[in-house]
C-alpha cells in the first residue's frame, strides 16, 4: 500500500486536527521498526580502492550495518577494515544491512526558470534537496497549480550560473519555453510504500489512529487501536518466520525481499 493511501484511509475513518506531515512521522515509526527489527534487507556493493587505504561506504551506511567485507576473495574481520589499510586490495565487496531512510519532504520556495534542448527540459532552481527519481509538484506563489507529477530524471549544477541547479525532466511534463516563475513553491510527491504488503499493511492505519487517540487523551480508543496494531504486527512476524530463509533448509539468500 502507498503511504498516501494509508493517510487517506485514516482521514476517512477519523478526521482530526493532525496534518499529513505528522502522519508521515508516525508512518516512519512503523516502517523503521519493521525495517530494522524484522525485515532486514541485505545489499551488496563492489568498491574499487582508490589507493588511499580508505573504502567509502554507501550513504547512510554505518559500521554496525556491515554484514561482511571481502577483499580480493578474503573475508575480513571488522577490526581488520576499521583499523587496517585497504590500499593493497584492488576490489572490496561489502554486504550490508540497508538502513531505513525516512520519508523525504523537501520543499523549495523561490524563482524557477525553464529551458529545453534535444535531451529534455531543464528547470533552473536555487539550492534544493530534490533527487533523481523524485516526482515534484510546482505551484505559483498564489497556490495555483502550475505543473503536477513532474518526474526528476536528473540533477546537476548549472554550468552557467554558480549556485544554481538544473533538474532534468520530461518535455511532456513541463513546457521548456514557458515564462519563468519569480516566486513558486515546489514539493515532492510522496510515492513511498509501506514496508509490509497486504494484508499486514493495515497495521499502519491502526498505529496512526492510536497516535491520534493518544494525543487526544482518549485512552479507550488508543488501547483498542494498539491492540489491533499489535495483533497485526504479531501475525506479520509469524508470517516472516515461516517465509524467511532458514539455516535448517541448507540455503542462503541475500536481498530476497
Amino acid at each position: 500500500m502507498y503511504i498516501n493511501d494509508v493517510i487517506r484511509q485514516v482521514k476517512q475513518y477519523y478526521p482530526s486536527e493532525y496534518d499529513e506531515a505528522e502522519m508521515y512521522i508516525w508512518c516512519d515509526e512503523v516502517s523503521s521498526m519493521l525495517a530494522v527489527e524484522d525485515r532486514t534487507v541485505y545489499k551488496t556493493v563492489y568498491i574499487s580502492s582508490d589507493g588511499s587505504g580508505h573504502i567509502p561506504l554507501p550513504e547512510g551506511v554505518r559500521i554496525e550495518n556491515i554484514y561482511s567485507v571481502t577483499a580480493d576473495g578474503k573475508e575480513l574481520e571488522k577490526l581488520d577494515f576499521i583499523n587496517g589499510d585497504l590500499s593493497s586490495y584492488s576490489k572490496v565487496t561489502v554486504i550490508y544491512e540497508e538502513p531505513y531512510y525516512p520519508i523525504r519532504l523537501p520543499r523549495y520556495r523561490g524563482s524557477a526558470s525553464f529551458a529545453s534542448d534535444d535531451d529534455g527540459v531543464y528547470i533552473r532552481l536555487g539550492n534544493n534537496e530534490f533527487l533523481t527519481g523524485d516526482t515534484i509538484n510546482i505551484t505559483t506563489s498564489q497556490g495555483a497549480a502550475f505543473a503536477e507529477s513532474v518526474p526528476v530524471l536528473g540533477k546537476m549544477p548549472d554550468p552557467e550560473n554558480s549556485g544554481l541547479y538544473l533538474l532534468v525532466t520530461d518535455p511532456e511534463a513541463v513546457d521548456g519555453s514557458g515564462d519563468p516563475l519569480p516566486d513558486c513553491v515546489i514539493t515532492r510527491s510522496v510515492t513511498d510504500e509501506t514496508v509490509c504488503a497486504a494484508p499486514y499493511d493495515s497495521m499502519y492505519v491502526d498505529y496512526i489512529l492510536a497516535k491520534i487517540n493518544l494525543y487526544q487523551r482518549d485512552s479507550d480508543s488508543y488501547n483498542r487501536h494498539m491492540t489491533a496494531f499489535n495483533s497485526r504486527l504479531a501475525a506479520y512476524k509469524k508470517w516472516l518466520i515461516n517465509h524467511m530463509p532458514s539455516r535448517d533448509r541448507d540455503c542462503k539468500f541475500i536481498n530476497v525481499w
